[in-house]
């Protein structure tokens, strides 16, 4: 079978990037808050995670914890829950190219890392 053809619309890094994440569950009176961390970032998304589940199609707030930075984020992906964390892909609402700030240039994610592979599970 010949490889398939890539189809990300940009690079993708391995970044421990700590992060907070607010939102809100359906049926829920009052919002969430948690402290996450990213696994796998790019300038459209990140795969974060998380102890909260959430459901695809929910509206997060993602703050980078060392800029301040805020963005509003699509949950596009949920992992099933394994308690304490769920794995959750995240599409930023407007591209922020430097939300990471990363501070050195990234080495590309590594096609063999757990990140890769579950959020290549996804469903396109």
């Amino acid at each position: 079978m010949p490889p398939q053809a890539e189809r990300r619309r940009c690079p993708r890094w391995t970044a421990h990037v700590p992060v907070f994440v607010y939102g809100h569950k359906a049926g829920a009176k009052n919002p969430f808050y948690e402290e996450a961390y990213s696994a796998v970032v790019n300038e459209f998304g990140a795969l974060l995670v998380m102890t909260n589940p959430v459901s695809t199609g929910d509206t997060l707030l993602v703050t980078n914890k060392a800029t301040h930075e805020e963005q509003k984020c699509r949950v596009a992906y949920v992992e099933d829950h394994q308690p304490p964390n769920v794995n959750v892909g995240v599409e930023f609402v407007n591209v922020a190219r430097d939300f990471w700030r990363l501070t050195s240039s990234p080495a590309p994610e590594a096609e063999t890392s757990v990140a890769s592979k579950m959020w290549r599970r996804r469903p396109r």
